[in-house]
């Protein structure tokens, strides 16, 4: 599979915000690089992102090309992600991991994932220091070994409701270090 013409050649935009919050996107010629990170003094509040399908590759010999997860959010409080579809494409980055990792997020919705880690070692979806999180109707695509890691003595009260897992060895795993109910799954086949 290769990624639309439309997506050919560098897209970028970055929004820097008076009180430092930072909203950045990159869609490259070949090379995605996506991010969306606050300034960590305020919290990126009501985010909503839809129907996006990221296709990535890489070009090694590019300065840029630095990205580990295909989507990276941090600082953010209320964010939606709706109807996103993770395709790794070659040549593949040593570098690459997880499809979405959540990094200090407050209020998450993602519903209508599909993917794949890049590299069967990491989990699909990644939430580290999550408070309050659902992710519904969302698919493992084939490659998972775990479809969700959660870390992070902040995480809690995560919900995974109403997605296929089949392709999933593992639906969920827990740092060792969180309490048994973190996780509440139901309804996933």
């Amino acid at each position: 599979m290769t990624p639309p013409q439309a997506l050919r050649g560098a897209v970028c935009g970055l929004r820097v915000k008076a009180d430092g919050s930072l909203a950045y996107v990159c869609l490259g010629d070949g090379t995605i690089a996506k991010v969306i990170v606050s300034s960590g003094k305020v919290l990126l509040e009501n985010v909503r992102l839809e129907n996006i399908q990221l296709f990535l590759s890489t070009d090694r010999s590019a300065a840029y090309d630095r990205s580990v997860h295909a989507m990276y959010f941090r600082y953010a409080r209320d964010l939606k992600v709706k109807d996103l579809e993770v395709i790794w494409l070659e040549p593949e980055s040593s570098r690459w991991q997880s499809a979405v990792y959540f990094q200090d997020v407050q209020r998450l919705l993602l519903n209508d994932f599909a993917g794949a880690p890049a590299k069967a070692d990491f989990p699909a979806i990644v939430l580290d220091q999550v408070e309050g999180a659902t992710i519904t109707n969302s698919l493992a695509k084939t490659g998972t070994r775990v479809f969700l890691s959660v870390s992070g003595s902040k995480s809690r009260a995560i919900d995974l409701v109403g997605n296929d897992l089949h392709e999933a060895r593992t639906p969920y795993r827990l740092d060792p270090h969180l309490k048994p109910g973190t996780v509440k799954a139901t309804g996933n086949f």
